[in-house]
């Protein structure tokens, strides 16, 4: 369910993209209200350029996934290591300071007036 869930949120937001300025949609709306391209025209520019976007988005995810697979095996890896007992100990340190701080603050209730005694004055 994972995996068709990453899929359909991924073809979702690049409908979403799509939508946005740019992507050719800019060129082949000045040549079709020009009226320099035919129906057939206008059907092969739409197709080249989804055809060529798709492809260039392709290699630059292939890419984009080969480095930070590196990345993530060599430098993340040995980071992680650190980083989890880090937290950990980080927090029960916090925790114990926290507990040690509470057991040696002492602290009076009186805050310096009453409570709940109102004096009604005519």
């Amino acid at each position: 369910m994972g995996d068709s869930l990453t899929i359909t949120s991924i073809f979702l937001l690049g409908c979403l993209h799509a939508l946005e300025p740019g992507h050719g949609k800019t060129f082949l709306l000045a040549y079709t209200v020009g009226g320099k391209l035919d129906f057939q025209k206008i059907a092969l520019l739409t197709l080249s350029l989804l055809v060529s976007h798709f492809f260039v988005l392709t290699i630059i995810a292939i890419i984009f996934n080969l480095i930070l697979t590196e990345v993530a095996n060599s430098i993340l890896h040995e980071f992680s290591h650190w980083l989890a007992p880090g937290i950990i100990i980080s927090f029960g340190s916090y925790i114990l300071l926290k507990a040690i701080y509470k057991t040696s603050h002492i602290h009076s209730d009186d805050c310096g007036h009453d409570h709940g005694n109102f004096e009604i004055q005519r």
